[in-house]
């Protein structure tokens, strides 16, 4: 019965033929408990055991009253493109706190193009933790600001050894701004070793047939 529930609730098609040795739902808790609002339910953790691997745990809550104890984030829209990490409350993590560098890049240079926020920040943090020298390219104007922590962020989080990042503004729309970004990259590090292509553009659409 719970593992009907499990799976029909999750959405995720479970047959005798996906699984190859054997199932088991594990309940962390075994109670359920009935609100006015419907029934909430933890119904366990649902493992799938496979040859060589196994689905991670499944935690599966049916319709039901809200948890007042998790964490609410107030909502937030704003109009203009692209957007702005500044603005965004709570801000976006882009660290693990938990993470040990281990000197993978160490003695690299490291391009990362939209580089100022979002997964371009994470990974700008992330390869100077592990020992890169970091340029990020920016559009100018719009990002500023954002360029400007995420070159706080760099200089707090690069080793000893690796030199100052630099931030570039510019439009990678045309081939001759690419151009001169890796030429401004070479002219000051003598070369570049990691490019992470990442600029991008992020726009609201109300259906999805305009999203491709």
């Amino acid at each position: 019965m719970l593992y009907s529930i499990a799976t029909g609730i999750s959405g995720i098609p479970i047959t005798d033929k996906s699984c190859t040795l054997s199932r088991r739902l594990l309940a962390t808790r075994g109670t359920s408990r009935i609100s006015g609002y419907g029934v909430v339910m933890n119904v366990g953790s649902l493992v799938e055991r496979r040859r060589c691997s196994a689905f991670p745990t499944l935690k599966v809550k049916a319709i039901g009253k809200e948890d007042q104890s998790e964490p609410r984030f107030p909502p937030q829209h704003q109009e203009t493109q692209p957007g702005k990490e500044y603005l965004m409350n709570p801000l976006p993590q882009f660290s693990n706190p938990n993470y040990n560098p281990s000197d993978k890049l160490r003695g690299k240079v490291a391009l990362v193009t939209g580089g100022d926020s979002g997964i371009g920040r994470a990974v700008c943090y992330a390869f100077a933790k592990e020992g890169a020298t970091i340029a990020f390219t920016y559009v100018k104007g719009d990002e500023d600001i954002d360029a400007t922590d995420t070159l706080k962020i760099i200089k707090e989080a690069k080793t000893s050894e690796s030199s100052d990042p630099t931030a570039i503004s510019t439009d990678l729309g045309y081939n001759k701004n690419c151009q001169n970004v890796v030429d401004e990259v070479i002219a000051k590090y003598g070369r570049i070793d990691v490019l992470i292509n990442n600029p991008a553009v992020q726009y609201e659409t109300y259906s999805l047939e305009d999203i491709t």
